[in-house]
């Protein structure tokens, strides 16, 4: 199951860095099941937790941590229930892809 939505960013500038195309995601807003959820980093980088996470800021509820998978620009995320996502981000937008 594919779904791609547009997004845009608290940024109004391109949000790509100078080194091998890797997109700065943070404060991206990424939909889900119909909610709205921003891509935060955390204060203090933990060896065990990855840097990124999804939140819904509006209701202050925890999605998932996002877990590098290697790929430049693409992460999986694991929704409690409800299975593991891939989540890429592109210049312009976002793509979620189930994973099965």
């Amino acid at each position: 199951m594919r779904k791609k939505e547009e997004i845009k960013s608290f940024f109004s500038e391109n949000t790509e860095t100078q080194s091998n195309n890797t997109l700065e995601i943070k404060a991206q807003r990424v939909i889900f099941n119909g909610e709205v959820f921003t891509v935060l980093k955390r204060k203090n980088e933990l060896d065990k937790k990855p840097p990124y996470y999804l939140l819904d800021l509006e209701h202050k509820t925890f999605l998932s941590s996002l877990y590098s998978t290697g790929e430049s620009n693409t992460y999986l995320f694991d929704v409690k229930n409800k299975g593991k996502y891939l989540l890429r981000f592109y210049s312009q937008g976002y793509e979620i892809e189930e994973v099965k």
